[in-house]
């Protein structure tokens, strides 16, 4: 009787054999279907790629055709493949879409009752008083007037403020 010890295959002179695990015995049960589904896998993809020629059956190619028979004309048309994502169908035309109509204008700010009282600075940084029939108030580059009406700038001719119509300047009074 033949025994496996130790590693050794006692049938083979004492040479060492791997020892059976249940992972190389899973591996050994497995390549067989394996190779049996590559085959079938493998020939279902040569049928797709080089597909027989329809117009002749398979009794017809393999025996010699005596006399020939006139065989109907038909058209050979292959299966059109699935859509996979849908039709594609084409966006309809958009209408452009309504142009806002601008905004008004902004009337000057000296219309609005805003008047330039005093400038001051100091190393970098400027501040302007600015008058208004509601109260004067201390503004300095980056604060808001009025909605829309930002200062952008305070020079020595008077501030400079960015408006829908672009810049103005409100300087000393006259």
């Amino acid at each position: 009787m033949i025994t496996r010890q130790y590693g050794l295959c006692l049938c083979c002179c004492g040479i060492n054999a791997p020892k059976e695990t249940p992972m190389r015995r899973l591996a050994r049960f497995a390549l067989f279907p394996a190779c049996i589904a590559f085959g079938f896998a493998a020939v279902h993809l040569a049928l797709i790629l080089f597909p027989p020629d329809s117009r002749q059956s398979s009794a017809a190619r393999l025996t010699p055709v005596i006399a020939p028979v006139a065989a109907p004309k038909t058209e050979t048309v292959s299966a059109p493949w699935p859509a996979l994502f849908g039709v594609y169908q084409p966006p309809e035309p958009q209408p452009p879409a309504p142009v806002a109509p601008p905004p008004p204008p902004t009337p000057p700010l000296a219309s609005l009752g805003f008047s330039l009282r005093g400038i001051f600075s100091k190393d970098s940084e400027s501040w302007a008083i600015l008058g208004h029939p509601n109260g004067d108030s201390i503004l300095r580059v980056g604060d808001q007037l009025i909605d829309g009406v930002t200062l952008s700038e305070i020079t020595s001719e008077g501030i400079w403020v960015e408006t829908a119509r672009g810049r103005e300047l409100l300087g000393f009074p006259e």
